[in-house]
């Protein structure tokens, strides 16, 4: 299954982070922690594993989602894709 986890670096040095099982919404989610008291964030899509622990462990990072900030009091969005992570043949 495809999830959405979002985390915000907040002002005062901490974070705040979610899980959504949609993109829009973890956008929202995040744009409105980053409003309130944020720095710079990040949403990536991720599957979940099965098996697995926490927030942070039950899940593996696909490499795509966007990078948020702040400018001028708005947010701004940026679309990143990290390169899929080749296996050298041997």
């Amino acid at each position: 299954m495809i999830v959405f986890l979002w985390d915000v670096r907040t002002l005062d040095g901490g974070s705040a982070r979610g899980i959504t099982d949609d993109g829009a919404r973890a956008r929202l989610a995040a744009s409105n922690c980053m409003l309130a008291n944020g720095v710079r964030g990040r949403v990536e899509r991720a599957v979940t594993l099965t098996g697995g622990g926490w927030l942070t462990d039950g899940y593996r990072r696909l490499g795509s989602g966007w990078s948020l900030g702040l400018r001028n009091g708005r947010v701004i969005w940026v679309t990143f894709r990290e390169p899929a992570k080749m296996k050298q043949a041997s």
